[in-house]
């Protein structure tokens, strides 16, 4: 348990884990930037409370659900903590934490740290960009508490499901990253790996198989075709899976250390 905690301390405490979160931060708003644009309109044309709900509301779908949010989450997500394995296991030190903790526990470890971090600097961002979009809707402070009562009631479950498949998006990418990694026998390769992946998925879905919308790594967080449960179904497996394959190689690796 101790182990478990350093590890996690590791990997969310540190300039890196903060570094994601920022990085996330600033590609949702700026692929938010037309959803600005947008919901300026509508408070031009109807500064009522009506047309501040439409506007909050359209920032924070339009900063949450934006392409270039799903390409932060691919590129940064395994910026924490996912290289960890691959540099422990090329500088010997796995020999020393294996001193400390079981054989099974340590893998454990590292699977669940990578996943978590991945998943906690995703949802630290969208808190953020939540935030920010609803202040940004109420800079004048007009019909705030309205709209905060009207958020809870009317929209709350909405960004609860999209922070919770954003966060298992991040998970993905980051054991992906982890794999990548140690299979490639590269550090850099956990942090491109990622992208390169989900570039290459979407597109292939996009050109050979677009009926096929389950196949897009996109389509699992931002869909208009697949629903709710379909998608955290197609990501729970897909985290399960990737999380079975670094366990692996993992155990591989360690065996040659």
């Amino acid at each position: 348990m101790n182990v478990l905690k350093t590890e996690m301390r590791r990997g969310i405490c540190s300039w890196k884990f903060a570094g994601s979160v920022v990085l996330i931060l600033l590609m949702e708003l700026v692929g938010a930037g037309d959803s600005f644009s947008l919901a300026e309109s509508y408070l031009q044309m109807d500064g009522s409370l009506a047309g501040l709900k439409q506007a909050g509301w359209i920032l924070l779908q339009g900063a949450s659900q934006s392409e270039l949010f799903l390409i932060a989450v691919s590129m940064t997500a395994a910026f924490s903590y996912a290289s960890v394995f691959y540099e422990e296991a090329e500088n010997r030190f796995v020999l020393m934490s294996l001193s400390r903790t079981s054989y099974k526990a340590y893998i454990g470890t590292k699977v669940l740290v990578t996943a978590v971090s991945g998943g906690c600097c995703v949802i630290c961002a969208f808190c953020l960009q939540t935030i920010f979009c609803i202040f940004a809707a109420f800079s004048s402070g007009e019909f705030f508490g309205e709209f905060m009562g009207y958020l809870g009631q009317h929209m709350l479950l909405s960004l609860l499901q999209w922070a919770g498949l954003a966060a298992l998006s991040g998970a993905f990418w980051a054991v992906i990253g982890g794999i990548s990694a140690v299979v490639m026998k590269s550090r850099y390769m956990a942090y491109m790996a990622p992208f390169i992946l989900y570039y290459i998925l979407s597109e292939f879905q996009s050109r050979y198989y677009p009926e096929l919308h389950f196949l897009s790594p996109k389509e699992w967080v931002v869909s208009k075709y697949l629903s709710v449960g379909v998608r955290y179904g197609a990501l729970i497996i897909a985290v399960c899976l990737a999380s079975g394959v670094y366990s692996a190689v993992i155990r591989r690796r360690v065996a040659h250390v």
